[in-house]
C-alpha cells in the first residue's frame, strides 16, 4: 500500500491516504494516520476520552480513534468515501492528537508578521478564515486555519505553523483572488474551497502576542476581556474541551498560563463579507498598538 509523508505542526506524519493541505516532507514519523474498513454496523458512541484514547463518532460512516498522541485510525463503512473524512483527519482528529502530545490547541486561525502572531477564536462561520485571508492580503503570514497549536518553550507561547491553506466560501475566495478545489464535507450544504497559500508563508514558530474572540454579541469597538470571560472563551474554543471533554488538570493549567501571558479581546464576528474591510481595518489599527 502506498504511504504519504508530511510535516504538520513540526512533527512527521505517515498516512495511508493523501492529506491535501499538509506540507509534504520527510521527518521522523511521529504520527500515523490509518484507514480501516468494516462491514455491518457499529454501536453509536458519543465523544469518549478514556485510557489515552479519544473516539469521535461519524454519523453513518464509522468512527475516528485518536490514540496516545501517536495515531489516528479511521474505521469506515465499506461504502464510505475517504474524501469525506479528510477534513476531520487534518482538523479535529489531528487537534486532539496534538493535545494528547502536550500542546495547547485552539479552535482558531492564526497569522503572523515579524516576531508577532495573533489568533482569532470563534464558532464555525464567525469569520476566522476570512479575517486571516484579509490580513494575508496586506502582508501577514497565515500560520494555521481552524487549528492553532501553541507550544510553551522558555515560558513563552509559540504558535507553530500548520496547514498552509484556508477554507473559504467561493465568494470570499474570489474577493481575495484565491482559488482551490471544493472540500468534501459530511454536510454538503457547507461546501468551502481549499485555497492553498504559496506566498509569504512562515514555517518558524512565532510568539503569540494577542488573541481575539469573535462574537456576535460583541460591541462595535474592540474591547479587552476580563480574566473570567477570557478563561470561559478559551475553554470553549480549545481542544478537547470544545467537545465537552475536560482535558484534565494539565489542560486547565495551560489555559491559565496562556491567559497570564497573552491579552484576550472581543471583536464582533463577521456578519457579511461587506463588513470585512471595516473589520480588517479596525484589527490592523488595533494590532499596531500591541
Amino acid at each position: 500500500m502506498k504511504t504519504y509523508r508530511y510535516i504538520a505542526y513540526g512533527v512527521g506524519v505517515v498516512s495511508d491516504v493523501a492529506l491535501p493541505g499538509l506540507t509534504p516532507g520527510e521527518a521522523r514519523p511521529n504520527i500515523a494516520v490509518r484507514i480501516r474498513r468494516f462491514s455491518g454496523t457499529r454501536r453509536p458512541r458519543r465523544v469518549v476520552n478514556a485510557a489515552g484514547e479519544v473516539v469521535l463518532t461519524l454519523a453513518r460512516f464509522g468512527e475516528l480513534r485518536i490514540r496516545n498522541g501517536r495515531e489516528i485510525v479511521a474505521y469506515l463503512d465499506m461504502r464510505s468515501r475517504v474524501e469525506l473524512v479528510r477534513p476531520l483527519l487534518t482538523g479535529s482528529a489531528l487537534a486532539i492528537l496534538l493535545w494528547q502530545r502536550g500542546f495547547l490547541v485552539l479552535h482558531a486561525a492564526a497569522v503572523g508578521r515579524g516576531d508577532a502572531a495573533v489568533a482569532f477564536l470563534g464558532d464555525p462561520g464567525s469569520g476566522k478564515s476570512s479575517i486571516a485571508a484579509a490580513l494575508h492580503r496586506v502582508g501577514w503570514s497565515v500560520l494555521s486555519d481552524d487549528v492553532t497549536v501553541l507550544d510553551f518553550k522558555a515560558g513563552r507561547p509559540l504558535a507553530i505553523p500548520g496547514v498552509a491553506e484556508l477554507k473559504l466560501y467561493e465568494r470570499a475566495a474570489s474577493l481575495f483572488g484565491l482559488s482551490g478545489p471544493p472540500e468534501a464535507q459530511l454536510d454538503s450544504s457547507d461546501e468551502k474551497l481549499l485555497c492553498s497559500l504559496r506566498t509569504n508563508a512562515s514555517r518558524d514558530p512565532v510568539l503569540l502576542r494577542a488573541a481575539y474572540v469573535l462574537s456576535p454579541n460583541a460591541p462595535a469597538h474592540i474591547e479587552r476581556l476580563a480574566p473570567r470571560e477570557a478563561f470561559f472563551e478559551l475553554m470553549r474554543q480549545s481542544y478537547p474541551s470544545r467537545f465537552g471533554l475536560g482535558g484534565g488538570a494539565e489542560h486547565f493549567q495551560r489555559c491559565s498560563r496562556l491567559l497570564s501571558l497573552v491579552p484576550f479581546y472581543r471583536v464582533k464576528s463577521l456578519e457579511s463579507l461587506d463588513a470585512l474591510p471595516v473589520l480588517a481595518g479596525a484589527l490592523v489599527n488595533h494590532l499596531a498598538g500591541i
